[in-house]
């Protein structure tokens, strides 16, 4: 398992940049099997599934485009969503299709408001590019 964490990266839904983003998670689990015979010293694998994860903390603001997008899709049942891309620079990312697993606007007081959003693989690695 791989994970990769940023504070400073930022996620899009379709074309759509997710502002405001605090905290961006973003985990990479393979199931692999061992190629080598019994008896043998292990020498290869097979990499046979790959499932990704990507946990986004962000500011919530009710008028931010690509947070009513999810808000509207979670409240709606239409959870899953063709295009999330997650930029861990300026020219690097990874994009798949996915669905939402879990949407929260967490509520403060003397702070802002968290929109805390969890989304995972449909049946798709991520490509990175």
């Amino acid at each position: 398992m791989a994970k990769r964490t940023f504070k400073t990266g930022s996620v899009k839904i379709a074309a759509v940049t997710l502002n405001y983003v605090r905290d961006a998670s973003y985990t990479v689990e393979e199931d692999q099997e061992v190629d080598t015979a019994i008896g043998q010293s292990w020498e290869s694998v097979t990499a046979l599934v790959r499932r990704w994860r990507l946990d986004v903390t962000a500011d919530y603001n009710p008028e931010d485009p690509a947070q009513l997008t999810l808000i509207t899709a979670m409240t709606s049942g239409a959870t899953a969503l063709s295009a999330i891309s997650f930029y861990d620079n300026a020219s690097a990312y990874f994009t798949g299709s996915g669905v939402i697993t879990s949407l929260n606007v967490r509520k403060a007081v003397g702070s802002m408001d968290k929109l805390v959003v969890s989304f995972r693989n449909q049946n798709v690695a991520a490509s990175y590019t």
